[in-house]
C-alpha cells in the first residue's frame, strides 16, 4: 500500500483537557515528515508516537500525543 489517496489524506488535532495533551493524527505525507523531524528536535514534549506502516515499511500514517502544540507554520511551510 502506498500513501493514502489525496481525497483520503487528513490531519486532525484534538486536545485532551484531562490529560493535557494534543492528539495529532495525520495521513498527509508532508505532515508526517515534518512531525517526525519536529519530535526529533523537541523530544521532551513527546508523550507517545505511533507510526503506521505499509507492507514496504513506509510510514503512511502517524499518531502523536504532544504536551505542546507545534506552530501552524510547521504544516504550512
Amino acid at each position: 500500500m502506498a500513501y493514502y489517496q489525496i481525497e483520503e489524506q487528513e490531519t486532525t488535532t484534538v486536545y485532551d483537557s484531562v490529560k493535557k495533551v494534543f492528539n495529532i493524527y495525520t495521513t498527509v505525507p508532508k505532515h508526517i515528515r515534518r512531525l517526525e523531524l519536529y519530535t526529533q528536535k523537541n523530544g521532551a514534549i513527546l508523550e507517545k508516537m505511533t507510526p503506521y506502516f505499509d507492507s514496504e515499511g513506509k510510514t503512511i500514517a502517524l499518531q502523536l500525543f504532544l504536551k505542546k502544540l507545534p506552530s501552524a507554520s510547521l504544516f504550512n511551510q
